[in-house]
């Protein structure tokens, strides 16, 4: 996995709420990028990740998270999370997308 101050930072913030928020859960993970914290999510025990990417990003993450033998787990889906067709039971915990998230936020 990509390492780097930021990631390591979200990577240690899952770890400690793994076992309450993650484990045994499903996840849902909009805007994953290259898949880097729904592999984590995956390796500390979700039972499902749903990993959701607009940008042609998706195609490398779904190849990313295969050759980390994650796919059984983690499913990268590539449209936006509007368009994710997913039952509204599937995820129960979602990471959000945060430098969307900061960036609506200081335009409004």
């Amino acid at each position: 996995m990509l390492r780097c101050r930021r990631t390591e930072a979200y990577l240690s913030a899952l770890g400690d709420i793994a076992q309450s928020h993650i484990r045994g859960k499903a996840v849902l993970d909009v805007g994953c990028g290259s898949g880097v914290l729904a592999m984590a999510c995956a390796r500390l025990g979700a039972r499902a990740v749903y990993a959701v990417e607009a940008s042609e990003m998706a195609m490398y993450a779904r190849q990313i998270v295969k050759d980390n033998g994650l796919d059984s787990i983690v499913k990268v889906h590539h449209c936006s999370a509007e368009e994710v067709a997913l039952s509204p039971a599937a995820a129960s915990k979602r990471l959000p997308n945060w430098k969307e998230h900061m960036r609506s936020s200081s335009m409004s």
